[in-house]
């Protein structure tokens, strides 16, 4: 039976996961990427694809959903199968003002290097080139985050 999770266990679940569904309208529809996020505490954090298709549906709807889920196996429950997952609602925006850009750069830094690294394997030049380029033109930022307006999780199994 699946049961609601407190705003606790929703907290830790973000916080031990990095990566989810984003889904949004574009013109076709509704679309879902898997992209990976940072979680501050309050607004989900993402570094979306220059000229993608995301962002230009994002361009014109902010409003998105955004599904992070896990599955696992327990084999002290009676269900075995075990799953949580969270959906948080709400408005993306693209971060574009520099000290915030800085700000959510160094939150950031340690999650994304481990997924920039370059083909030799440094990311902190990775990283700092892709931070380089980002601050010197911020208008043009990748950097989205997710106002969340609504939010709910829920547990299987456990």
């Amino acid at each position: 039976m699946s049961v609601e999770m407190t705003r606790k266990e929703i907290d830790e679940f973000l916080s031990s996961q990095w990566i989810g569904v984003l889904s949004m309208k574009d013109d076709d529809g509704t679309y879902g990427i898997p992209i990976p996020y940072y979680y501050d505490g309050k607004t989900m954090n993402f570094a979306m694809l220059i000229g993608g298709k995301a962002i230009k549906a994002i361009m014109r709807n902010t409003d998105v959903c955004y599904t992070v889920f896990s599955t696992f196996e327990d084999p002290e429950s009676s269900e075995k199968r075990c799953w949580k997952s969270v959906i948080a609602k709400g408005k993306m925006e693209r971060v574009a003002k520099k000290e915030e850009l800085i700000y959510l750069l160094d939150l950031m830094e340690e999650h994304f290097k481990k997924l920039i690294e370059d083909t030799k394997g440094d990311t902190d030049e990775a990283f700092a080139q892709y931070k380089k380029g980002l601050l010197s033109n911020p208008n043009e930022s990748n950097l989205f985050k997710l106002h969340i307006k609504e939010i709910s999780g829920r547990k299987f199994g456990m």
